[in-house]
C-alpha cells in the first residue's frame, strides 16, 4: 500500500483478479487508497474508454471473462490507483492476437498521455513498435541497452538469441 501511495502500481503476469468479483468490483479494488471520488469515476471512465468491453461487462463476474478480458481488467485495476509509473508484467502472454493489439495500444496511450510504463514482456515485435528503450536482461543482469534506431524488431530478436542458451553453448 506504501508503494501504491507512492504513485507505482503494477499488474502482475497471470492477472491475479478477484474472480468471483464483477469487473467493477475488481477495477474499485485498484482506487481503495484514493478518497478523491469525481477523479476515482474519470478514472473509471478513462478505463471503460480504453477498454470498451469491461463498460459492458461490468456486473460480470471476473471468472466467466476470456484471457485478454481478465488481463484489461487487470490493467484497469492498477490504472484505477493512479500511478505516475505502471509496472506491466508480460501483459500478452495466452491472449489472443485481436486483444493483444487492444492491449498494446492502450499501453501506447498511457505513454503519450504520461503514465511512464515499464513492461516486461518476451513480445519483441509489439516492444520494437511500442517503446522508446528496451533493456534486455539475463541472469539479473542488464546485457543490452537498445534506443533509437536500434528498436527494431531484428535488432531485439537478435540481440535476446545472443543471450540464450544456444548461442553460449557456441561460444569458444
Amino acid at each position: 500500500h506504501r508503494v501504491v501511495a507512492e504513485g507505482v502500481c503494477h499488474c502482475p503476469e497471470g492477472r491475479r483478479l478477484f474472480p468471483e468479483l464483477s469487473v467493477l468490483k475488481n477495477l474499485m479494488l485498484g482506487a481503495y487508497l484514493r478518497r478523491d471520488d469525481d477523479a476515482v469515476q474519470a478514472d473509471l471512465d478513462r478505463i471503460y474508454t480504453l477498454f470498451p468491453v469491461l463498460r459492458e461487462r461490468s456486473r460480470q463476474q471476473a471468472s466467466t471473462l476470456s484471457g485478454g478480458e481478465q488481463q484489461m481488467v487487470a490493467i484497469g485495476r492498477a490504472l484505477m490507483g493512479a500511478p505516475s509509473l505502471l509496472l506491466l508484467d508480460e501483459p500478452s502472454v495466452g491472449i489472443a492476437h485481436r486483444l493483444k493489439t487492444e492491449i498494446f495500444e492502450a499501453i501506447r496511450g498511457l505513454a503519450a498521455h504520461g503514465t511512464a510504463v515499464l513492461c516486461a514482456s518476451n513480445d519483441y515485435a509489439q516492444l520494437a513498435e511500442l517503446c522508446g528503450r528496451v533493456l534486455i536482461f539475463a541472469g539479473g543482469q542488464l546485457r543490452a541497452a537498445l534506443t533509437g534506431p536500434d528498436l527494431t524488431k531484428q535488432a531485439i530478436l537478435t540481440q535476446c538469441l545472443l543471450l540464450s542458451g544456444e548461442a553460449r553453448r557456441a561460444e569458444p
